[in-house]
């Protein structure tokens, strides 16, 4: 099996790595909280399971959202394919979650990663 080459400056939590096939196509893929060493931004690695393996992240100074740093983060959590699920709304004068937009509900085609922090914080 071929591995990925991914950037050195990525630093991964390993602790704290999951597997879902989150591109659809049948095959288990890799997922793992990252820092970058080079901007001390967090993020999230995902590293697709093919002949010739690709990865993509989310944050770690890439653009996700408006946002470059997802240090805020704490939890993560594999969501299985099939599952209807919506988009959050999200109050844009205070940043509040309002609740989730039920006129946008689709279904995932492939396993999806759940970013949320512990309301504790």
């Amino acid at each position: 099996m071929k591995l990925a080459k991914v950037p050195d400056s990525l630093n991964f939590d390993i602790d704290n790595v999951f597997y879902g096939d989150f591109n659809g196509d049948n095959k288990k893929d890799f997922a793992s909280p990252v820092i970058n060493l080079e901007n001390g931004f967090y993020g999230l690695i995902i590293i697709y399971n093919d002949a010739n393996p690709k990865y993509r992240v989310f944050g770690a100074g890439n653009e996700i959202n408006g946002q470059t740093n997802l240090d805020w983060i704490d939890k993560f959590k594999v969501i299985p394919k099939g599952r209807n699920i919506a988009p959050t709304l999200v109050d844009e004068k205070t940043g509040d979650i309002i609740g989730s937009d039920q006129n946008k509900i689709f279904k995932l085609i492939g396993d999806g990663i759940s970013m949320s922090v512990d309301e504790s914080h």
